[in-house]
């Protein structure tokens, strides 16, 4: 589990993944911080299904912003 510590109105952010072996991967996304009441409750937690693909092009997109944060570029 991935937590961002400074997520909507300074609360964390969860990102789960688990792989599945149908070749699609499970992300759950934990938004703390939200109202607990109205509309905005059933928001807290969503699920995604993830191709392969989509999860390489996150990793990638992941490591590009790793690289333009610490000034490395990226060398093919």
């Amino acid at each position: 589990m991935a937590k961002i510590k400074e997520g909507y109105n300074g609360k964390e952010l969860e990102l789960r993944f688990s792989g599945r072996r149908n070749g699609n991967a499970e992300l759950w996304i934990e938004q703390h911080g939200l109202p607990e009441e109205g509309n905005m409750i059933r928001y807290r937690e969503t699920l995604s299904y993830i191709s392969l693909q989509e999860l390489q092009d996150l990793k990638a997109e992941i490591e590009d912003a790793i690289l333009a944060i610490t000034g490395i570029n990226r060398t093919y």
